[in-house]
């Protein structure tokens, strides 16, 4: 028995060595959905929480400005969209940008609602000290000085928590 396990042993550490390579893979650099224009509309509507209509929120496709009216509702009308997919973003001051993917189909308008959460403050603290932020149940803990800026370095000032 010894002799077997032995074997098994030697066996599995002589098939594990193996000679390191490089493994070296082409990245396409074209965009990933090819663009297929046809003449399509969206329409939808943008709320807030408990389902509130929410007015003056810009909506973007394909570079082009959209607002809601004060019913929340928004009409992108006989525009040339992308068969293989457009993003659809709101924004609106006060709550957190959200967006949803939809394909044009020719000749058809497709409806398109979007959700928005408001940003509320859960807490807030200096860059430079210890914090522990309570939410919904749970927490997060940031440790003194681990707020990096854009650019990589180290933050100094107030930190708010949405």
């Amino acid at each position: 028995m010894k002799k077997i396990l032995f074997s098994v042993l030697i066996l599995a550490v002589l098939s594990s060595c193996r000679k390191d390579s490089d493994i070296t893979k082409v990245i396409d650099t074209q965009d990933p959905i090819p663009t297929k224009n046809v003449e399509s509309s969206i329409t939808g509507r943008v709320f807030g929480e408990g389902n509130i209509p929410l007015e003056n929120t810009t909506i973007e496709i394909n570079g082009k400005n959209y607002t809601t009216n004060q019913d929340g509702f928004y009409f992108i009308n006989n525009t040339p969209l992308n068969a293989n997919g457009n993003y659809i973003s709101a924004v609106k001051d006060g709550y957190f940008a959200a967006g949803k993917f939809t394909f044009a189909r020719l000749g058809n308008t497709d409806n398109v609602d979007i959700y928005l959460q408001k940003k509320i403050e859960i807490g807030s603290f200096n860059s430079s000290e210890s914090k522990k932020v309570d939410f919904n149940g749970g927490y997060v803990i940031f440790q003194p000085n681990s707020i990096i800026d854009a650019n990589g370095n180290v933050y100094s000032g107030n930190v708010k928590v949405l």
